[in-house]
């Protein structure tokens, strides 16, 4: 996206917020009520899973979301929609239901035309394709232009838009890295990033970032090859859109490294943390640290936040029983970071309490954690708990399923933002325009 585009966009999004209700979370007063709507009713019990990709965006023409709306655990096949609200989400109509395949909700981002791109993939098709999709504003999201991708894909992948540079970058869990034309889904590279197989562990669940400088980040969590269970987590960053790779302090890794803990990326987890669950629920990039969140079910089931330093290598960990502010407990598998430009607060959203969503937010990204929002009681298990990593005109955006039975209803989050951060946003633009100009292609 040209450097103007950029200022546009992010001024687009900052100002309708100054109109918002007063009530808005800022971690240092009363509780905001997290507003809750369902969706559709009787669904998939799995429709937000992989709820590390975004499954809910916002633009100038509504809210767009997706999920699984059918899924046949016999077959492995289901059927997918996108669906719209242009009433701030309190209302979805659904614009699109996917043909029958192996599939789960696609991977969702939205560009500066407005339009939708979607990545989804079929495992059970032979060549294991990804499909691309776009949906355009200009025919009012009707009609979708599609694109059969032949890359051997999996069904766990992460996706990622770069505006700034109008690519996709797809990981699947293999270790494979796909850099896809954002206009077109179009071939422009691919890379082998690591080995499939460690020395105990393989690649899953994967996560990628790129960030205002360009730099490309990716993490995993790896799964044990002896039995179920995941074993371990790590970070990996590209200074060249995946050509080369390198920890956080700098260090260059070997072509197709090991993906485990006996391989050079960095290491997130405690070493007494192997032959326990550990799983990565969210990463993002934020004024310096990357930012993690993750459950380790030991004895005593632990909710991590880690911080990981871009300038030293160093890892911050805080190790305790749950992740909380002054009275909300964020603890379970699944849950998202969310922030703005310039000096907007940090944001994680989960399960929290038990049977509630809630919210907390760090004003020195990530130093303290303070309370932000609750919702109330809701009913049924509370499932994958994914949202929007940009703060939109509507606040903080996600989804989650309500589980029941074999069944779930998906539900969309909205929390309001306070007007405060969005005027200091806006005043920060100019230091997102110099982290611009710093892109650069030659690794350190």
């Amino acid at each position: 996206m040209p450097m103007c585009s950029r200022l546009l966009f992010y001024a687009a999004l900052l100002l309708p917020l100054v109109l918002m209700p007063a009530q808005t979370v800022d971690g240092g007063g009363e509780l905001v009520e997290v507003i809750l709507t369902r969706v559709e009713e009787n669904c998939s019990g799995y429709a937000t899973f992989q709820s590390h990709n975004q499954k809910v965006v916002s633009n100038e023409n509504g809210i767009f979301m997706t999920y699984t709306w059918q899924f046949d655990q016999q077959t492995w096949y289901a059927n997918w929609r996108l669906a719209r609200s242009t009433d701030g989400g309190r209302t979805f109509t659904t614009i699109f239901t996917s043909p029958e395949m192996g599939t789960n909700a696609p991977c969702i981002e939205t560009d500066e035309k407005g339009d939708i791109l979607l990545i989804c993939t079929d495992y059970n098709h032979p060549s294991l394709p990804f499909y691309f999709y776009r949906f355009e504003a200009e025919k009012n999201y009707t009609d979708p232009f599609s694109r059969k991708i032949n890359t051997g894909a999996s069904g766990k992948f992460a996706m990622f838009l770069d505006r700034e540079s109008n690519l996709i970058y797809l990981f699947n869990h293999y270790g494979r890295l796909y850099v896809r034309n954002a206009t077109t889904g179009g071939y422009v590279r691919e890379k082998e990033v690591m080995e499939f197989s460690g020395e105990n562990a393989t690649t899953q669940y994967p996560h990628v970032f790129v960030s205002p400088d360009g730099m490309l980040h990716h993490a995993w969590t790896t799964s044990y090859t002896e039995r179920y269970l995941y074993w371990d987590i790590h970070y990996a960053q590209s200074p060249n859109g995946g050509a080369t790779w390198y920890t956080a302090a700098g260090k260059k890794l070997p072509h197709g490294f090991l993906p485990d803990h006996a391989g050079p990326a960095d290491q997130i987890i405690l070493p007494d943390e192997f032959l326990y669950h550990t799983w990565l629920s969210n990463m993002i990039v934020k004024d310096g640290k990357v930012h993690f969140a993750y459950l380790a079910q030991t004895p005593e089931f632990r909710q991590h936040y880690v911080r990981l330093d871009l300038e030293t290598g160093e890892i911050d960990r805080r190790v305790q029983p749950v992740f909380r502010g002054e009275t909300i407990e964020l603890r379970g598998l699944d849950g998202f970071f969310a922030t703005g430009p310039g000096s907007a607060p940090l944001y994680y959203v989960g399960a929290a309490n038990g049977t509630r969503i809630g919210a907390l937010v760090s004003h020195d990204n990530g130093d303290t954690w303070h309370d932000a929002a609750l919702s109330g009681p809701v009913p049924n298990a509370i499932y994958s708990v994914g949202g929007c990593r940009e703060l939109t005109p509507e606040g903080i955006i996600g989804s989650y399923t309500s589980s029941y039975g074999g069944r779930g209803d998906p539900y969309f989050i909205r929390i309001p933002v306070p007007e405060p951060l969005i005027a200091a946003a806006t005043g920060c633009l100019i230091l997102c325009v110099i982290q611009l100009g710093r892109r650069s292609l030659i690794p350190r």
